[in-house]
C-alpha cells in the first residue's frame, strides 16, 4: 500500500465538538486554534472567532470510539463550561440622563437588559457583569435579568424657583430644572395659574411643562433666560391687566417606577 503525500485541506476536518484545555496542555500545539477553550488560572478564555457553538449537543461521532469502547462525550466539568452566555444575550442597552447629587452635573447612566440563556437558568444565581475604567474594574451583580451601570438614587426633587415679569398686559413665569432628581425616567413640572397669592386657590389655568435641558427662553423684555416658561405670549393664560398668581411643582418618576413630588412653589 503506498500512502499518499498530499496534503489534506483543513477545511475538510471534522474538527468535532468543542474541547477544554489546560494553559499548558501540549494538545494545543497540535489543536486547530478555533476548536478548543483555553483554562487559565480556573478561567476561560474564550475567543470571539470560536468556530464551533457552544450550545451544541455534539455531532454524530459515528465509527469514532474512545479506547475504551465508549463513544466520546463531555464529563460534567466540560458541561459548565460550555453553558456560558454569549454577548448575544444582551437584548438591549438604554441610556437615561441623571443628576450626580456631589457634584449636582448631569450625567447618563447605560442599563444593560441580559437574558439568562443557561441551560440550567434555576441554578444561576446572576449574571456579573463588569464595568472597564482604565484605574478600576468595578463588579456589579444581580440575581435578575436588569443589570445597572450604577446604583438607585432615590429622587429627592427641589422647589422651582420662579421668576415672573410683566408688560402691560403681557405676563409670563420662568425657571430652571431643579436639583435632586436622581434615577429618574421621566421628569415634569406641573404648574397652576390662580386669581389669587393663596397656596390653596382654585385654578384658572394648569399645565405641565416636559423637561428639557436645552430649551431657553427670555421671560416678558426682561433679557432673564429660563429653561421652562409659561406665558400670554405662549397661550398658556389670556393676556390681563388682573392680578395672576403662578406656583408650581416637580414631579419625578424614578426608574423603579415610583413617583416623586416636590411641593408646590410659593405663588408669584
Amino acid at each position: 500500500m503506498v500512502n499518499s503525500n498530499k496534503r489534506q485541506d483543513i477545511n475538510d476536518l471534522n474538527r468535532g465538538q468543542v474541547i477544554v484545555l489546560s494553559e499548558d496542555s501540549v494538545d494545543r500545539v497540535i489543536a486547530y486554534p478555533t476548536t478548543y477553550l483555553t483554562i487559565k488560572g480556573g478561567s476561560i478564555d474564550y475567543s470571539k472567532y470560536l468556530a464551533s457553538s457552544l450550545y451544541s449537543d455534539g455531532i454524530d461521532f459515528g465509527d469514532y470510539i474512545n479506547v475504551d469502547g465508549e463513544i466520546p462525550k463531555d464529563s460534567e466539568e466540560d458541561e459548565i463550561y460550555f453553558d456560558i452566555p454569549e454577548l448575544t444575550d444582551i437584548e438591549s442597552i438604554t441610556y437615561e440622563p441623571y443628576t450626580d447629587p456631589a457634584s449636582k452635573s448631569q450625567k447618563i447612566r447605560a442599563i444593560l437588559k441580559i437574558r439568562n440563556s443557561s441551560r440550567n437558568p434555576s441554578a444561576i444565581e446572576g449574571v456579573d457583569a463588569r464595568i472597564f475604567n482604565p484605574s478600576v474594574i468595578v463588579p456589579r451583580v444581580s440575581t435578575n435579568s436588569i443589570i445597572n451601570s450604577s446604583e438607585f438614587i432615590t429622587p429627592t426633587p427641589g422647589v422651582p424657583s420662579v421668576y415672573f415679569k410683566r408688560n402691560g398686559t403681557s405676563i409670563a413665569w420662568g425657571w430652571n430644572n431643579v436639583s435632586g432628581l436622581g434615577s429618574f425616567s421621566e421628569v415634569r413640572y406641573d404648574w397652576i395659574i390662580s386669581s389669587s397669592s393663596s397656596s390653596t386657590a382654585p385654578a384658572l389655568e394648569s399645565g405641565s411643562e416636559t423637561y428639557s435641558t436645552t430649551d431657553s427662553f427670555n421671560i416678558g423684555n426682561s433679557g432673564v433666560m429660563k429653561t421652562y416658561r409659561v406665558s400670554s405670549r405662549d397661550g398658556d393664560i389670556a393676556a390681563t391687566s388682573q392680578f395672576r398668581w403662578l406656583r408650581v411643582k416637580t414631579v419625578v418618576t424614578g426608574t423603579n417606577g415610583t413617583e416623586y413630588s416636590s411641593s408646590y412653589s410659593v405663588p408669584i
